[in-house]
């Protein structure tokens, strides 16, 4: 089947239920002492999304995958989620050979009320 499979085979309702029932199974919090999460809609007014794979859905979906259905990459997901959400890639990409995009993140990540890093 690799190769030939098209967004019908992968993209039925079905599936799509059983990927996010996956998804929220494989979830794990290692620790979360000071209550950062979830975050709180009523006491998250502003968000720094950092991160060069933030915006970058291909880089998500890894190498084994069918046609994709519906990406959304984690900025999209909070921008929904906290209507003040600002992105700073922080990295020209994930190997992040240059740190010229760090003092733009780190400025900004001080004037939001919560940072997500995705790296």
């Amino acid at each position: 089947l690799e190769g030939k499979l098209t967004p019908q085979d992968v993209c039925s309702e079905e599936h799509q239920t059983l990927a996010l029932e996956a998804a929220r199974q494989g979830i794990v919090l290692l620790k979360n002492s000071r209550g950062y999460l979830p975050l709180s809609k009523t006491q998250t007014k502003s968000l720094a999304v950092i991160g060069p794979n933030a915006n970058n859905g291909l880089t998500l979906l890894g190498n084994y995958f069918g046609p994709p259905c519906n990406i959304i990459t984690p900025l999209q997901g909070l921008q929904k989620y906290v209507a003040n959400t600002l992105y700073y890639p922080g990295c020209e990409d994930v190997a992040c050979i240059s740190d010229n995009l760090f003092g733009e993140a780190l400025e900004n990540a001080n004037k939001v009320d919560a940072v997500v890093v995705v790296v």
